[in-house]
């Protein structure tokens, strides 16, 4: 797996407090974080012009690319660190709707 934070931070084989390291670094300004794994699916989060004020746009891709938006980053980082673990329960913990690309 590879996490990226903006286009500066890359960490190969991420470990979970790489992914609590990197989510406590998006700040009001437009910024962007992705988990990403070797099939290409991924997990991401935005703030800024992707998302309303304060809030942040998670989106996730499984063949099909799905969004919701979460409230504060209690929300968003559950759903990164069970990604990182292949666990996929955490999908139901957002209101995920598929996006038409």
């Amino acid at each position: 797996m590879t996490l990226r934070l903006y286009e500066d931070v890359l960490v190969y084989g991420p470990a979970p407090e790489d992914v609590r390291w990197v989510l406590e670094r998006i700040g009001a300004r437009t910024c962007s974080t992705i988990l990403e794994d070797e099939a290409g699916g991924f997990v991401q989060t935005a703030t800024g012009q992707a998302a309303p004020e304060g809030r942040f746009a998670v989106e996730y891709r499984d063949g099909e690319q799905y969004q919701a938006l979460a409230d504060d980053l209690a929300q968003v980082r559950p759903v990164f660190e069970a990604f990182l673990r292949g666990d996929r329960a955490w999908r139901t913990a957002l209101d995920l709707a598929v996006q038409d690309l």
